[in-house]
């Protein structure tokens, strides 16, 4: 089920012919969101990275594309789908011609976010670098790099693999966030490192700086050494919840702490 441009369509085909061209041939930005006990998760933060990334993709962006009216968006498909399951994956795209700015909503049905802890291979990935700066911060700038990596990890027997940037510094994996527990601290790349502003990892970052907990964040600039001088190891993701590390090369890690923290920032925020 989709909402394309204001109008639920059971089938692409069944848009207007105008649309479909312009979503088959046009550049486009995209953001996945996530549905859960009735509510958007982290909305705020996704509003803001989308019109963020239209405004310096030089979009133009039309005045009624404000929080309340994809809000109402969202919730036209889910009163159609809302029956069948309490929990959803929305994909929002946009896409533009030379005057106007076009949305793509697509509904996919999902598990509730959990704790993964089952073996996950992950390595470093070299053969190609993210550049640093934000304007790596943005999901669509090095699109075709990741789906590269994903085709490589598959490729060599792994699930996932670490990203690097072209100082050879840590800047996420294919598919979320890295964070890195070192006793009572807890490392991140920085955005200054190239990694993707997601909307999970602002509000998972700002609920550590205000929660009481015993852990001190930081988001800094991180060696590829710091894995293995770590604890624990976990990647963050919308779409995954919090899948933990347990072995990294010749390194095994524990997962307590993780799991603590990651079902405590869930009940927190759901």
């Amino acid at each position: 089920m989709f909402n394309f441009n204001g109008t639920i369509v059971s089938k692409i085909n069944d848009a207007e012919p105008e649309l479909v061209h312009t979503l088959k041939n046009s550049f486009s930005i995209f953001e996945t969101l996530r549905y859960q006990n009735n509510k958007i998760l982290f909305w705020d933060y996704h509003y803001f990275r989308m019109i963020a990334s239209l405004r310096r993709f030089r979009f133009n962006i039309p005045k009624h594309f404000t929080f309340g009216f994809f809000e109402n968006e969202i919730n036209k498909l889910i009163e159609i789908e809302g029956k069948t399951t309490c929990c959803f994956l929305f994909e929002f795209q946009f896409f533009s011609d030379t005057r106007t700015t076009f949305f793509l909503i697509n509904l996919l049905p999902s598990e509730l976010l959990k704790v993964n802890d089952s073996k996950y291979l992950i390595d470093l990935y070299k053969e190609n670098l993210i550049t640093s700066g934000n304007f790596s911060n943005f999901s669509v700038t090095n699109t075709g790099l990741r789906r590269i990596a994903i085709k490589y990890a598959e490729e060599n027997g792994l699930n996932d693999v670490i990203l690097i940037n072209e100082h050879k510094n840590i800047v996420e994996t294919s598919f979320g966030t890295i964070y890195l527990v070192q006793d009572n601290k807890i490392l991140t790349p920085s955005l200054d490192c190239g990694c993707q502003d997601f909307a999970m990892r602002g509000s998972f970052n700002n609920w550590l700086k205000k929660e009481e907990t015993s852990f001190h964040l930081l988001e800094i600039i991180l060696s590829p050494f710091e894995i293995q001088k770590s604890n624990e190891f976990f990647v963050l993701s919308i779409e995954n919840g919090i899948q933990i590390i347990t072995n990294y090369r010749k390194t095994s890690y524990n997962k307590e702490k993780s799991k603590l923290l990651f079902e405590k920032f869930i009940e927190s925020n759901i």
